[in-house]
C-alpha cells in the first residue's frame, strides 16, 4: 500500500501452485493484495515439439509412441541408449542433487546412459543434475509434466522426456532383476499445441480472500527465452528458457514501463486500470484463472477510461434475492468528452443466475473528470451447487475502446467447523518461559468446490485464558487471515499481562471465525498449574 501511495505500480506474480477452488484460490501474498497488479502465466506457443520414443526391456517392447518433448532440446538425429536407474542404488536420494548420481566411492551411475529418475518436486533441477553427471538423456516419471516443462538450460544439453509411471515400473523391475533396458528417441518435430492461448496448468488461480478477482491479468509465461544470470566457461552470456508466473509478471512490468512513457499523464492507479481493463479474454478460460485476460499493451495505450477498483468483489452468496453493492469511480483519461454506456457480459451463470444494474447506466464524462457509478448484483435464483458465476462489467464509450471490470460471485457452502481438536503436550505443568506446554490444533480446512480443491481459511483466531469458574482473564493471542494448517502455541503459565499464574485449574478457549459467512468454531482445553 505504501508503494501505491508513492504512485508506483506494483506488479506481482500470481504464483505457480496450480488451480484451486473458486472460493479461495491458491494465490497468496503479495499477489493477493487488492492494490497489486497480479499476473498469471499463459501458454501462448502455437507449436510444441514431439519425439517418437521406443522403450524396451530385454527383447520386449514396453513403449512405442510419440511423446511431448518435456525439455526444450530434442536430439538432432535418432538417439539410442541403455537405461540406468540410479534410484535402485541410491534409495531415498533426492535426484535434484548431483551427488545422487554417484556411488559413495565416486563411481558414476548414469554416465553414457539414459537416466531413469523420478521427476520429484523440481524436475528442472533433476534433469540438470543428471545431464551434469553424464547422462545421454533424461527419462522422468512420477509426475504429469507439460511439454516444455523443463526449461532450456545450457547445462542440460540432452533430451528430456517424461514416461508414464506404469512403464517406469516395468523398467525398474527389469533392471532390478538384472535385465538390460534401452530407449530410442527420434528427432524432434513440430506439433500443434493443444494448450495454445490458455492459462498455464501451473499458474495459481483465485479468488482473493475478499472475493476479489485475482489474478488481474495473464501474460506469456511458458518457454520464455531469456539470458541467464551467469556466464559460460568462455565468459559468454548463457541463455535458456523460463516458465512461471514470475516471467509473466516481468513482461507486464515491462509493459507498464512502456505504457508510462506512452501515457505520461497516467499515474500508478491509471496505468494499472488501463492494463487490466484493456486485456482480452482467452478462449475457454475462467475469470478466476485469467482475470480480465491476456494483457494488451496496444489496447492499454489507446484506452480512454480508467476505473477504481479494477476488479470487483461481490463475495459469497447462498440464498436467492441476496443483493451486493459496489461503487466504481470512472475517470476520463482521453483528450475529449466521452459518452459512456454501462453493459454487463456474463461468461458463466454458475450455481445461480446473477442480475446487474448500474446507477447511472449512461453518462458523459468531461476531459479529466470522474463519475461515480453504483453497481448492484442480485442473486435471482436459489444456488444449485457451488460453481461460481462470473463475467465483466463493460464501460463502453461511444466510439472508443471498452473498459472491462471482471467480477465473480461464489456460492461456497460455509464449513461446519474450521477448528480441529485441541491437544496439550501436558495437562499439568509449572510456569516456565524455557519449557512451555505446547498447545496444538488444526485451523481451517480443505474442501472440494466445482471439482477443485479449495481452502477454507480462518479470518480471525483468538486464544483466551479462563479460570476454573469460566471467567475470562484475558486474550493470549489474536491472529488474522490464516491458511489451513496445524498451529502450535506455547503456554508459559503467565497471564496476558505477563504475571505468573497461581496454582489451580485453568482453561484455554480457542475461537476460529471462518472467512466465509458462518458460525465461529470454539473449543476448550483444561490444564493445571502446579
Amino acid at each position: 500500500m505504501g508503494a501505491v501511495e508513492l504512485d508506483t505500480v506494483v506488479v506481482a506474480p500470481a504464483g505457480n501452485d496450480g488451480p484451486a477452488g473458486p472460493g479461495f484460490g491458491s494465490i497468496s501474498g503479495p499477489g493477493g493484495a487488492p492494490s497489486a497488479l497480479t499476473v498469471g502465466a499463459a501458454d501462448m506457443r502455437a507449436h510444441t515439439q514431439e519425439v517418437h520414443v521406443t522403450v524396451r526391456s530385454g527383447l520386449k517392447l514396453v513403449l512405442d509412441r510419440s511423446l511431448p518433448l518435456t525439455g526444450e532440446l530434442g536430439p538432432r538425429g535418432a538417439l539410442t541408449s541403455e537405461i540406468a536407474a540410479p534410484g535402485l542404488v541410491r534409495k531415498r536420494s533426492s535426484f535434484s542433487l548431483l551427488e545422487s548420481y554417484f556411488t559413495p566411492s565416486g563411481l558414476g551411475l548414469v554416465a553414457g546412459r539414459a537416466a531413469l529418475v523420478p521427476a520429484g518436486a523440481s524436475p528442472a533441477a533433476t534433469a540438470r543434475s543428471a545431464a551434469r553427471a553424464g547422462a545421454t538423456a533424461v527419462v522422468l516419471y512420477g509426475g504429469r509434466l507439460p511439454v516444455g516443462g523443463v526449461p532450456l538450460d545450457e547445462e542440460t544439453p540432452v533430451p528430456v522426456v517424461s514416461i508414464p509411471f506404469a512403464v517406469a515400473a516395468k523398467l525398474l523391475a527389469a533392471i532390478a532383476g538384472g535385465h538390460d533396458a534401452g530407449i530410442s528417441i527420434g528427432a524432434a518435430h513440430d506439433s500443434d499445441n493443444d494448450a495454445a492461448s490458455t492459462v498455464a496448468a501451473f499458474s495459481s488461480t483465485g479468488l482473493a480472500y475478499d472475493g476479489r478477482v485475482k489474478p488481474d491479468v495473464v501474460a506469456p509465461g511458458v518457454s520464455i527465452a531469456t539470458a541467464e544470470p551467469s556466464v559460460t566457461s568462455s565468459e559468454s552470456t548463457r541463455y535458456g528458457t523460463v516458465n512461471g508466473s514470475s516471467a509473466a509478471a516481468a513482461a507486464v512490468a515491462g509493459a507498464a514501463a512502456v505504457l508510462a512513457q506512452a501515457r505520461p499523464s497516467l499515474g500508478a492507479a491509471g496505468l494499472r486500470s488501463v492494463l487490466i481493463g484493456s486485456a482480452r479474454r482467452l478462449s475457454g478460460a475462467s475469470v478466476v484463472s485469467e482475470g480480465a485476460g491476456l494483457v494488451s499493451l496496444g489496447g492499454a495505450a489507446a484506452a480512454e477510461l480508467a476505473a477504481e477498483p479494477t476488479t470487483l468483489a461481490f463475495g459469497n452468496a447462498r440464498t436467492a434475492g441476496l443483493k451486493r453493492w459496489q461503487t466504481v469511480v470512472v475517470r476520463n483519461v482521453s483528450s475529449r468528452p466521452v459518452r459512456v454506456r454501462v453493459r454487463f457480459a456474463p461468461y458463466a451463470q454458475g450455481a445461480a443466475a446473477v442480475a446487474f444494474r448500474a446507477f447511472p447506466a449512461r453518462f458523459t464524462i468531461p476531459v479529466g473528470e470522474t463519475r461515480t457509478v453504483r453497481l448492484v448484483a442480485t442473486v435471482k435464483t436459489a444456488p444449485i451447487g457451488t460453481a461460481p458465476a462470473e463475467g465483466s462489467v463493460l464501460f463502453a464509450s461511444a466510439a472508443g475502446p471498452v473498459l472491462h471490470l471482471p467480477w465473480a460471485v461464489t456460492f461456497a457452502q460455509p464449513p461446519d467447523t474450521v477448528l480441529g481438536a485441541l491437544r496439550l503436550s501436558t495437562d499439568s505443568f509449572a510456569p516456565s518461559d524455557a519449557g512451555p506446554a505446547l498447545l496444538t490444533f488444526r485451523a481451517g480446512r480443505l474442501v472440494t468446490e466445482a471439482g477443485r480443491d479449495a481452502v477454507q481459511p480462518v479470518a480471525l483466531l483468538s486464544l483466551e485464558l479462563l479460570d476454573a469458574k469460566g471467567t475470562v482473564l484475558g486474550t493470549l493471542a489474536t491472529l488474522r487471515d490464516l491458511l489451513p494448517g496445524r498451529y502450535a502455541f506455547g503456554l508459559t503459565g503467565r497471564t496476558p499481562a505477563g504475571n505468573t499464574l497461581g496454582k489451580g485449574r485453568y482453561r484455554i478457549r480457542v475461537t476460529a471465525v471462518p472467512s466465509l459467512s458462518g458460525p465461529a468454531s470454539t473449543a476448550e482445553v483444561a490444564f493445571t498449574i502446579k
